[in-house]
């Protein structure tokens, strides 16, 4: 019979075998630990009872299961030496922040779905949106995962506990004629940094991290190869961020004015020493267009980067050319803006629709003046006879 797990930790084998006088025979044996030595133990056994005799001895037990903080710290110092270097850091930050904090002192294989699940909760209280939320629990199974993979649990308890649904409609974007009311706003000394914003669609650190050989002026694009994370440069989100983004002549006017204004340094955005900004900077700017509620809405910096992107779906740009500017790894995130280029083509139809209208009322007008037009006496036959023949034709 198969093992039977009675409790947490505790787990049942039963043996059936025939003696040496042709009897049935049943023993069950309650052991404790992990399923894996419970399994090694029943194999034991089954094995002395082909020897031609039973040995029924408790394996022994095994040593106490590590405390989560203790595996948690060893899992992110030897377990994710593979991942980039602002994973590793984002992780490093969520373990010691919310997770080692709830769960540090419980070892790891008492860790129970409840226990999951009140944690989830208790972020949720804190205020936290949904995806930190779920980013903080796929941080905690990954972890977990690696314990098990380890034989230290038996199951994560994770995989049962359901995510939080994420809002991906909250967002919004810059009509066109909100654009220059929006950079009116703006100190001047920011306006060119987010002009390059909106009119070439890149994530705030990617923009911070760009140097002046990354703009390649003849062939017109932008190249991305870092992102700026921690007042460090490091490469780019995700594989297909790494891409050339091409520009218009608006933008390389703009850019070389820049090159003037930051002519000692190697960013294209530079602080005051020189350096690369510090991205509080820029959203302390934004704040102040923010805090006067000029557009009548809260904006946010990559909410410039959905101008970009709704502008070019309005402008009829493929959903697929939208997706590889913008660097997304997947055509499930641009298919947020297919809606605003239908919403240009109804307008297109609707633009033709009063055009065929107006052309119609004039066409109408036209007709009825020529009717409305007297025909001399002489040539009334004459008339009438053509518009017979022509309708015969007709």
């Amino acid at each position: 019979m198969p093992i039977k797990e009675i409790t947490r930790g505790k787990f049942l084998i039963t043996l059936n075998w025939t003696d040496e006088r042709g009897r049935r025979r049943r023993q069950r044996i309650t052991v404790s630990g992990r399923r894996r030595d419970a399994e090694r133990y029943e194999r034991d056994l089954k094995n002395s009872l082909r020897a031609g005799a039973l040995v029924v001895q408790q394996p022994t037990p095994p040593p106490p299961a590590p405390l989560f903080k203790d595996w948690a710290n060893h899992w992110w110092e030897t377990l994710t030496l593979d991942n980039k270097a602002n994973e590793r850091r984002s992780k490093r930050l969520n373990l010691g922040n919310h997770l080692i904090p709830f769960f540090g002192n419980t070892p790891v294989d008492a860790i129970t779905v409840h226990q999951v699940r009140e944690f989830q909760a208790q972020q949720i209280r804190k205020g936290l949106a949904a995806a930190t939320v779920n980013n903080h629990l796929r941080h905690l199974g990954r972890c977990l995962r690696c314990a098990q993979e380890d034989g230290l649990i038996a199951s994560n308890p994770t995989a049962l506990v359901r995510k939080q649904k994420e809002n991906t409609e909250a967002w919004t974007y810059l009509e066109t004629e909100e654009v220059p009311v929006f950079l009116e706003a703006l100190p001047e000394h920011w306006r060119s940094l987010f002009e390059f914003a909106i009119w070439i669609g890149l994530r705030l650190g990617e923009i911070l991290a760009l140097r002046w050989t990354d703009i390649h002026w003849k062939r017109g694009v932008v190249q991305v190869r870092g992102t700026l994370y921690c007042g460090e440069i490091v490469t780019p989100k995700t594989k297909t961020s790494v891409r050339e983004v091409p520009f218009q002549d608006a933008v390389e006017r703009l850019l070389r004015v820049q090159r003037k204004a930051a002519v000692q340094s190697m960013f294209v955005f530079p602080s005051q020493t020189g350096g690369p900004l510090d991205p509080a900077n820029v959203r302390r700017a934004l704040n102040k267009v923010n805090e006067k509620n000029i557009m009548g809405r809260h904006i946010r910096f990559h909410d410039l980067r959905h101008t970009f992107a709704s502008h070019c779906a309005m402008a009829g740009v493929p959903v697929n050319t939208i997706k590889d500017l913008l660097g997304h790894a997947s055509i499930t995130m641009t298919m947020r803006y297919a809606h605003l280029g239908d919403r240009a083509k109804a307008e297109g139809i609707e633009t033709l629709a009063a055009w065929k209208k107006a052309e119609e009322a004039r066409l109408e007008q036209k007709v009825g003046h020529i009717l409305d037009t007297p025909v001399d006496s002489e040539d009334s036959e004459g008339a009438t006879a053509t518009l017979v023949v022509s309708h015969n034709h007709k």
